[in-house]
């Protein structure tokens, strides 16, 4: 393929009048000096640096992109035409017949654009197949590895709490403190464990150097290696802790993965601010 670089591809859904969805996709080209493969897709995903909106890559080429995106403006377009006649009609008032005659036009409107974008849906969707494998292997393992009872912690001072693995000679001798974890816990468990902690004054966060490699190593695939600060966004943690080396503040209360309907990606109590003009909201890894 001449002139090869990476598109990067955002997943969006959009609420149709009848209640169905249609999904569609942001992209952006980056050139590339070489010829990029698998790593370069994998690196891509890790750098996106956001939890709470999955964003691919696939190889392709600026005018596919142009392409691609052209036909999500014209979607969106369309769809915004279809959704004002209804929002006007409910603004308005009025009988509701007029009511029922203008929800349907927007029903009809937005499913003929819907299946207008269909072709190149189905055409990202089938350039972002070959990757999605090795990013599912990757979320796997990091999900895998935050399910471990492995981890403890110690006080290590009046403001910082040091977290260890039992299962890993710890690069320091751990001091002796009345203030640590009794057993082995998962790291759900563990963020549990130390959230109420920050009420008493401890607000930094040490994580022992021997056991983030030994947690690199289970989630790192022969494809590409896996960062301590991947794992900590994949797993779920970032979706209310967002720095590792400190504490959130004693009030924040974790509860797992929290998640829109709407959506597989987590969130913060919201959704990021869609584009422009477009009422889209972030579609999860893997949804159509």
């Amino acid at each position: 393929m001449a002139d090869t670089g990476l598109i990067k591809v955002k997943k969006w859904v959009r609420d149709l009048a009848d209640g169905t969805s249609c999904y569609y996709y942001e992209v952006a080209y980056t050139a590339m000096d070489h010829e990029p493969g698998l790593q370069d897709i994998l690196a891509a995903y890790e750098a996106a640096g956001n939890c709470y909106m999955d964003s691919e890559a696939v190889v392709g080429t600026e005018a596919e992109c142009k392409r691609w995106e052209a036909a999500r403006r014209t979607l969106l377009r369309r769809l915004d035409r279809a959704s004002r006649i209804e929002r006007a009609a409910l603004r308005l008032g009025g009988p509701s017949a007029a009511l029922t005659w203008a929800t349907t036009w927007s029903s009809r409107r937005g499913k003929r654009a819907a299946r207008a974008y269909r072709p190149i849906h189905a055409e990202v969707r089938q350039r972002l197949a070959p990757y999605e494998a090795a990013i599912r292997e990757r979320k796997e393992r990091c999900h895998a590895a935050a399910e471990k009872t492995v981890w403890g912690w110690v006080v290590t001072n009046s403001a910082t709490v040091y977290l260890y693995r039992h299962d890993v000679p710890a690069d320091i001798p751990l001091p002796e403190s009345d203030r640590r974890s009794q057993e082995p816990l998962s790291a759900k468990s563990l963020w549990q464990t130390l959230a109420p902690l920050s009420a008493t004054g401890v607000t930094t966060v040490e994580w022992d150097t021997a056991a983030c490699r030994a947690l690199e190593e289970e989630c790192s695939t022969s494809s590409h290696r896996v960062s301590f600060r991947y794992w900590w966004r994949e797993a779920g943690h970032g979706a209310w802790w967002l720095d590792p080396t400190r504490l959130p503040r004693a009030h924040t209360e974790p509860s797992g993965t929290p998640s829109s309907p709407r959506s597989s990606s987590p969130s913060i109590g919201s959704w990021p601010t869609s584009p422009p003009g477009t009422g889209g909201h972030p579609g999860g890894f893997g949804t159509f």
